[in-house]
């Protein structure tokens, strides 16, 4: 892209030179003498104290061409490069007008840590209701259907004290997630392995947290997570890579 840039701005700056006509200089006074003096050149008329200006490249092009050529074509070239530096943004992919009322079914849970689906549940249905922007209704009323399911959940040691004793973890949440739209009986879009994740010192540390603590601030991360994927479409959130999905431990 670039390339192409230079290469027009080149073809721009040609097509300048061959319709821009040369101006010359007022006749200078003063004429150089020796390094930096000047002597007065007799029966010119004093217009201006002028050394020539030849010897420089950039200040011949100045002398050669009339000011208002020179502010069209740089005004030009700095429109055309703003044109070239400008980043291509694709047009987002929003939820369709036809979802105006949204159903929250309880996601199912695929870990064997008993009734986690029912907080993550309650923290997106209470997320959708405090954004205001998509109702949260019973089935037989939603546009929209939302389902999920916890995947993974992995408690990850991370540093040990001098006794071998985990003091730092970090927790791993995972969910897959898919919105159906009722009428057309079609899924509008599903999000694998969406993750929440947090780092924490065991709670009987200065500034630690307890695991179910760490639980509810990545239920939070969660469901805000939920609700943007849901509203702004998609590549406003993403899945990690299967690659970095972390193993179960249960």
């Amino acid at each position: 892209m670039i390339n192409i840039c230079r290469k027009a701005v080149s073809k721009l700056f040609k097509s300048f030179l061959s319709f821009t006509k040369p101006v010359l200089p007022p006749m200078a006074s003063l004429a150089p003498l020796g390094r930096g003096r000047a002597k007065i050149v007799e029966g010119l008329p004093i217009t201006r104290y002028s050394l020539p200006v030849t010897h420089h490249p950039l200040l011949s092009f100045v002398t050669r061409y009339s000011l208002p050529s020179l502010s069209r074509f740089f005004g030009i070239t700095l429109l055309f490069f703003i044109g070239c530096a400008s980043p291509y943004k694709p047009t987002t992919q929003v939820l369709p007008q036809n979802i105006k009322k949204v159903s929250i079914e309880t996601f199912k849970n695929s870990t064997v840590y008993y009734g986690i689906e029912d907080k993550l549940t309650t923290a997106v249905t209470n997320e959708f209701i405090r954004d205001g922007r998509l109702a949260v209704v019973n089935p037989d009323e939603a546009d929209g259907v939302l389902f999920g399911e916890i995947t993974r959940y992995v408690l990850e040691p991370l540093t040990y004290d001098e006794n071998h004793v985990v003091k730092e973890y970090k927790l791993w949440i995972l969910v897959n997630i898919s919105l159906i739209d009722k009428a057309r009986k079609v899924v509008l879009w599903q999000e694998k392995n969406l993750e929440g994740n947090y780092r924490f010192f065991i709670a009987n540390l200065p500034g630690g947290t307890t695991e179910e603590e760490a639980r509810e601030i990545i239920w939070d991360k969660l469901s805000r997570n939920i609700l943007k994927r849901t509203i702004e479409g998609f590549g406003a959130v993403s899945g990690i890579s299967e690659k970095k999905v972390p193993p179960k431990t249960e």
